[in-house]
């Protein structure tokens, strides 16, 4: 075993990962922006949590939504991964949101890219689909559909 497979291999034990991200919600038209973080169970499975804010020129708490997810990841090392090559790693998610002033939850699934910049900081952009409940006050309640990009540092 070299030294720079012997980092690599050290490196692919990173789990944690912290997101910070820039988002848009068609439905509402507004930008807004969040923070999360995720734990790599294995190398395709992720739990990550995120909060957003929308609209931050409003009152914060009446924009501000939590979520909670699971992602399905294809990592570089995989043979299935055509992307690979382009230092590309795509993953689907679905999970559960919860509006800060809301009383209910609703639920969302969506897909994104990561392009691993370095080993440790990925550029990653992904959409999600949100099946919305009353309480959503950004939508009015209704379904949205919202893209989001950030940088992903993983430790």
């Amino acid at each position: 075993m070299t030294l720079g497979s012997k980092a690599e291999s050290l490196l692919s034990l990173s789990r944690l990962s912290v997101d910070t991200f820039g988002t848009y919600n068609r439905e509402s038209t507004d930008f807004g922006a969040g923070l999360g973080v995720g734990y790599r169970f294995t190398d395709y499975v992720e739990l990550a949590a995120d909060i957003t804010s929308l609209s931050p020129t409003a009152v914060f708490v009446d924009n501000t939504h939590a979520n909670l997810d699971v992602r399905l990841r294809l990592p570089l090392e995989s043979k299935y991964n055509v992307l690979s090559t382009l230092r590309t790693s795509p993953y689907v998610f679905g999970g559960m949101g919860h509006c800060l002033t809301g009383s209910g939850w609703d639920s969302h699934a969506g897909a994104g890219l990561e392009f691993k910049v370095t080993s440790h900081i990925g550029l990653f952009s992904d959409f999600r689909y949100t099946f919305a409940n009353d309480e959503f006050i950004n939508t009015q309640g209704r379904d949205s559909f919202g893209v989001r990009a950030g940088l992903r540092f993983r430790f």
